[in-house]
């Protein structure tokens, strides 16, 4: 059944897409490059907008509904063509599809196992898609109320038409990801130029080898922020004649980036900053506009992306009023305090074994070697040597911010251990690659001795050698795109075998996903602290996920009195009266994971050999 649910909402989905697709290319000459990154972010503003005046499903069946019917009206009208012609047969076209298909069949089918899919990304969507609604300063079941909702809005829209799954919360995400990366390749005038895609494509698929963190097999926004900042810079650049359409495309990716993340505003920042510079030079592009009119609609159009996260604010006022941040002002810190995370940041940001760091170096260094023999050797006028040092200054501000929050909004514990840093720095690298990337690639077009567009002729090269050059270059950038895209695809499914090992996969085998609604029952969790997984709350957080309640708490047998620095009533224990006293705070006890003490002391009240299962409390309190 859920797989018949799976595929009707999968081609109702692509229908609806296809519809507004082709809507949009008719209407405003939108590029399919820059039309399904438009789209999707629509797509999640207006879902986030409806979230926000409490009329969920309502908008979703709207949406499906008028692209399922634009994509008729196409039909019916025999003009199919806009969207399926020839042309789109290309190296870029055939490139995505056929790696989408392979991350579709991988992912589909997978589970959660990152520890911050069950703390807040995953149960802020799974909460939306039981009760249609956004949560409320009273949902006890969301930790983090103050995150807003950009993405989950998409993956809400999606898993409302496809069913409800992990996968499909997953897939969605990926469609994002996919959309920017698709939306980047519109900086590539001539798409026909094989050699362009397969080079941009190894350049895109290198980002994976600096994304360990936070893979695209988990709901992290940390991967999705930068892409849609890249996507944006891609749109603005194609469209950098017309201030006008690069600021009405732009605007809803920069409103998504805004919600997605409250770190989304630093990359949407980048953005406008891109976007106010094309309308200052817009003589130069299109001498015909004045420039104050193109300045105007630069700001009229960034003021407009800036609703969303304007809205989000109105509601964090009023509808969260009393929501304590996460990320609020904490000045609790000492002088000797901060001084410590300094200097541990420090360490960190120039820490050579890091990836992150590994990475920066070595861009510089490649950019630095092409620059010269570009510039030098081959007397080609580059800007990839400008983009750098933007890109630089831009690398010394993000990575400033960070100390800035780590010193005064984050709590004590965390900022000492400087949590989350791998994932804040991935996503600053992620950016810095992808904007060299895009200018590298529109370098190299630029440098070719013959430019062709759409009509091509005989000749395509300046001689038999380059033309051979060219055919080799391109070989060996498909060969190891792919090459790095199968890596990936493979260590995901490599990780999907490995899930039944792993402790959520231990977890939903005794309890089970639920999805009838949050319950008041109240669980106590019992297995091994093995790689502190009862200490760091990741059993405590997969437990609330599976169960759907915000009552679960964990504990483990230990030979210490007690643990220390624990307020949250996750206590180790000692004894099994221990256990017992702490039972009658409980409704039902839930066995993950068993040993010798779990085993003696649940043997008066089961046969099983395998004693993981949930019992209610009463019943051994009874006895």
């Amino acid at each position: 059944m859920n797989s018949i649910v799976l595929i009707v909402g999968c081609v109702l989905f692509l229908l609806s897409t296809l519809g507004y697709q082709a809507f949009l290319q008719e209407t405003f000459r939108m590029s399919p490059n820059e039309g399904f990154l438009f789209l999707f972010s629509m797509e999640s503003c207006i879902i986030f907008f409806g979230g926000l005046l409490g009329i969920l499903p309502y908008v979703v069946y709207g949406l499906l509904g008028i692209g399922i019917a634009l994509g008729l009206i196409f039909f019916i009208k025999d003009r199919c063509y806009v969207i399926f012609n020839l042309q789109r047969v290309n190296t870029m076209n055939v490139f995505f599809i056929l790696f989408f298909i392979g991350v579709f069949l991988s992912l589909y089918q997978i589970q959660f196992i990152h520890y911050d899919n069950f703390s807040h990304w995953g149960v802020i969507v799974k909460y939306m898609l039981i009760y249609d609604e956004i949560p409320d300063a009273a949902t006890a079941i969301i930790d983090y109320k103050d995150y807003p909702l950009g993405s989950a809005s998409f993956l809400y829209y999606f898993c409302k038409i496809a069913g409800n799954s992990q996968g499909n919360m997953i897939v969605a995400q990926a469609l994002l990801l996919f959309a920017c990366f698709y939306a980047m390749f519109s900086v590539i005038r001539d798409t026909k130029r094989s050699m362009l895609i397969s080079f941009l494509g190894t350049l895109c698929s290198l980002m994976t080898f600096f994304n360990k963190s936070i893979r695209i097999n988990n709901l992290l926004v940390d991967f999705l922020l930068p892409l849609l900042a890249l996507g944006a810079i891609a749109i603005i650049y194609r469209n950098r004649r017309r201030t006008w359409k690069a600021a009405l495309i732009s605007a809803p990716v920069l409103a998504l980036l805004s919600i997605v993340k409250s770190s989304g505003i630093f990359f949407g920042a980048m953005v406008y900053c891109y976007l106010l510079y094309v309308a200052c030079r817009k003589k130069k592009y299109h001498p015909q506009e004045k420039r104050g009119i193109s300045l105007l609609t630069a700001v009229g159009g960034i003021l407009l992306s800036m609703t969303a996260w304007a809205a989000w604010r109105w509601h964090m006022s009023t509808a969260l009023a009393g929501v304590i941040s996460k990320h609020a002002s904490q000045m609790d810190k000492t002088p000797e305090v901060m001084h410590e995370i300094v200097s541990k940041y420090i360490q960190a940001v120039f820490d050579w074994t890091s990836l992150n760091t590994q990475g920066i170096f070595w861009i510089e260094i490649a950019v630095l070697i092409v620059t010269m023999v570009a510039n030098g050797i081959l007397k080609k006028k580059w800007q990839l040597w400008k983009v750098l040092l933007l890109l630089d200054v831009t690398l010394a501000l993000y990575y400033g911010g960070i100390l800035v929050m780590f010193l005064f909004n984050m709590p004590v514990d965390e900022a000492v251990r400087l949590a989350g840093f791998e994932r804040y720095a991935s996503s600053i690298v992620i950016f810095f690659m992808g904007c060299i990337s895009m200018c590298a690639v529109r370098d190299v077009e630029k440098s070719f001795y013959i430019k062709q567009g759409d009509q091509r002729n005989y000749r395509a090269f300046k001689s038999l050698l380059t033309k051979k050059i060219y055919q080799g270059f391109s070989v060996f950038f498909v060969t190891a795109g792919s090459y790095i895209l199968l890596s990936e695809i493979n260590s995901m499914n490599y990780m999907q075998r490995e899930y039944d090992d792993l402790l959520p996969a231990k977890v939903e085998r005794v309890t089970g996903d639920q999805w009838s609604g949050v319950t008041d029952k109240k669980y106590l969790l019992y297995a091994s602290d093995t790689d502190g997984q009862i200490t760091d709350y990741y059993l405590q957080y997969v437990g609330r996920y599976f169960l759907f309640s915000p009552h679960v708490d964990a504990v483990y047998f230990t030979d210490r009195e007690h643990m220390t620095g624990d307020t949250s009533g996750n206590l180790s224990i000692t004894s099994q009266d221990a256990l017992r006293q702490r039972l009658a705070d409980y409704d039902y006890l839930v066995v993950v994971e068993s040993d010798q003490q779990i085993e003696q002391y649940l043997s008066p009240f089961t046969d099983q050999s395998d004693v993981c299962a949930i019992y209610p409390t009463k019943d051994i309190i009874a006895r």
